[in-house]
Parts: structure tokens; sequence; C-alpha cells
């Protein structure tokens, strides 16, 4: 409403300034100008007055929130405080309002003319039922009457806490209060509901010790703030079975990973079968162990996947050693060469010994085939260590002789 009347305004403003005017037009344009203004000032000083009484707090397990109210600026004696506070396992939030004086609420709404009559505040006309003393009188004083907008036997007044995603657990409600509380269940496990606080009554006790109970209910106030509330949840909370399975999963990935690094991660396959039967295995594997797409947010389910993905990974990417390239990798055995060098160094010893021709041809060729076979090895795999590069050095050594010596 304030939003169409400020856009109506300023319409009007301009639209009155573009048209031709009279020196009286102008000077009563001036004047409503000036009020004009001063309207719009009010407007947005309303406007920011209504955005500071919405808060948003945060509840959650263990950690409640409680802010402070004034129900009347110059007394102290009227402060009020408003309690939030969630239970995670009933997954419920209660409300409460804690005060020095005693409390009275209205549960739902209520018009005044039906609830009050001759200015006593009638418990059996609420629209719920309340407990109270019998025969107990409940006066509204006039402080209270003037709270009330008129005309008064037209106002409603508003139930005390408006909601939005909370239902009232049921409970019996009293006339006089020493603190009120009003515990609600959370709908659909949500996490931002909304509570508004209206109407607040204070009553002090008025009557002697042991005479019949009255009340003078001396004050009212529309508190009219609304608390946004952010539920924050346990991520883990009622999520055991899924704890306990993230967990199973990752320890039977663990053993098969284990397993198969054990029987392959080191060993060489020197045969076609040998390397079917790794590619089995794998295949099953990598079936059995799919990564775990899913992210949770309870962060102990969450270590157990990734610790399972980190697994799956490293079972998929899996290479099995072949004869070949376990030799590339150690390179050429030194006792191989040096076993080569010593055949060589006793052939040619043969070889200077014998004059029989056909013996002699016999230990050149055998010197030879072995210096094939070596230069080959040497090729294909290398030397990679200081062992293997000092046997080579010796073994073409022998070479050296041999060829010095058969081949003159």
């Amino acid at each position: 409403m304030n939003g169409y009347f400020l856009t109506k305004t300023i319409t009007t403003m301009n639209s009155i300034q573009n048209n031709k005017l009279t020196k009286h037009h102008t000077g009563m344009l001036k004047t409503h100008t000036h009020k004009i203004f001063l309207l719009i000032c009010g407007l947005i000083v309303s406007a920011a007055a209504y955005a500071s009484d919405i808060k948003n707090i945060e509840v959650a397990q263990g950690q409640s929130y409680t802010d402070h109210l004034s129900l009347k600026d110059d007394s102290k004696d009227m402060d009020l405080m408003v309690k939030f506070i969630f239970d995670e396992n009933a997954n419920t939030l209660t409300v409460s309002l804690i005060s020095y004086r005693k409390l009275f609420v209205f549960r739902d709404d209520a018009k005044y003319s039906q609830v009050v009559k001759c200015k006593k505040l009638k418990p059996d006309n609420l629209p719920y039922v309340v407990t109270y003393t019998p025969k107990s009188k409940y006066r509204l004083t006039k402080n209270f009457r003037k709270a009330v907008p008129k005309p008064r036997k037209k106002y409603v007044f508003h139930r005390w806490a408006e909601c939005e995603g909370l239902q009232a657990v049921p409970e019996e409600y009293k006339m006089v209060n020493d603190y009120i509380e009003q515990k609600y269940n959370i709908v659909n496990q949500d996490t931002l509901v909304k509570v508004t606080i209206r109407d607040i009554a204070v009553m002090d006790l008025v009557s002697k010790p042991g005479k019949k109970e009255k009340y003078d209910l001396i004050l009212l106030s529309d508190i009219d703030k609304t608390y946004n509330i952010n539920i924050r949840r346990n991520p883990c909370f009622g999520k055991e079975e899924d704890i306990q399975s993230s967990a199973q999963q990752l320890q039977s990935i663990t053993a098969a990973y284990e397993s198969f690094d054990k029987q392959y991660a080191h060993n060489v396959l020197k045969s076609a079968e040998e390397v079917k039967i790794f590619n089995q295995i794998k295949g099953l594997l990598v079936t059995q162990y799919p990564p775990i797409t899913d992210v949770s947010k309870c962060e102990e389910i969450q270590q157990n996947r990734d610790a399972y993905n980190t697994l799956s990974r490293k079972i998929a990417s899996m290479r099995y050693i072949s004869a070949n390239a376990a030799a590339q990798k150690r390179g050429v055995d030194a006792d191989y060469l040096l076993a080569q060098a010593h055949i060589i160094d006793t052939n040619v010893s043969s070889w200077i010994l014998t004059d029989d021709v056909a013996m002699r041809n016999d230990l050149k060729s055998k010197c030879e085939g072995i210096i094939k076979e070596v230069n080959n090895q040497v090729k294909a795999y290398g030397t990679k260590n200081k062992a293997q590069a000092n046997a080579l050095s010796i073994f073409r050594k022998a070479e050296s002789y041999f060829n010095r010596t058969c081949k003159k």
C-alpha cells in the first residue's frame, strides 16, 4: 500500500511540474512539494523500521539462540528474553519467553469483544481451553486498554507466535505463566523456518494472600518481530547405516586391492597365460568396485568414499610387468656379463694350447656367438648401475683379448 502511494505521489509531482503554473499555483506547489517530501521521508523511515523487525538467526544441536526485547522502554523489569532451542533427536524447535514478570499470551487469534467483558478477560471465552484457578479475575488496566487500537470491540488479539514450517505440539495452556514455552515439530525436516512474535501481555497479582486471586493485565505489547531461523543440522545424524555401509565398502576394496597388488605389483609375467589371468582378475575387480560418484554431506561417509575411490583408481590403473619390461628396467645382469667374459677367456686359453684346426674353429665360433649374444642384450637392456658397467668393462677386455689372439 505504501509503495503504491509513493509511486502515485511521485507521478503526481512530475505531472504538476510539467504544466504551466500561475504564481498562485507555484506557491501552492512549493507547499505541496514540501509536504510530499516529508511524507516520502516518513515512508522511507517507516520501511527501514519495518525491515529492522526481521532477524536472521541460526540454531543447531547444543547451540541455542537468545534475543533480548524490551516490552516497555522506561522499565527494565519489562525486559523479555526470546529463546530458540533445536532438538535434533526429536526434530523439534522450542520457543520460550522468559521475563521477570508473569506473562499471558493468546494461543490463537481472539476478538476483543468476545473475550473481554466489563473490562475483564474471560478465560472461558477464549477460543481454546486454558487452565486457571476457579473464580479468579483478570482485569484489564487503563494502560492495557490504551494499547488496544480503537475501535477496541473490533480488535483481534494476535496469536503470540505465528510460524511457518512448524507444527505446534499440543500441550496444556495456562492463564498465568512464569514463562511461556511452546514446542514445535519441524515439518519435513526443513532447515529454514520462520517465527513471528506478536501480542505479549504482562500481569500482576493484586489480591491479598488467602483471598480470591485477582490479576491486573498491566501491559500489552505487539512485538511483531520475525525470526528467519536457519536450522544447521548434523549431516551425519540418522546416517548410521550409511556410515557402516561406506566403511564396509572401504574394507572390502582394501582387502581386494592389497591381494591384487601383492600378487602382481612386483612379479614378472613370463607367459601369455599369466597375462591372460592378470587381465581377467583386473576386469572382475574393476566391475566389482566401480568409482562412487555420489557426494555425501556427512564427513565420515565422504572420507570413506574418497579412500574407496582412490583404491578403485589404483585397481583400474594397475599394469603387469612383462619379462622384457623387467629386463629393461633392471638392465643386463652383472653376473651374466662376468660369466660370459670368463667363458671367452677359458676358450681363448684352450685355443692357444691346441694345434687342432677343427677345435680352434669351434672355440672361435663359440666366442663369436657369445659376443653377439651379449651385444644384443646390452643393446636391448643396457646397464643401469655401476656393478653392471664394471662387469661390461671386464667383458669388453675379454672380447678384445679374443680378437687380438684368435683373429690374427
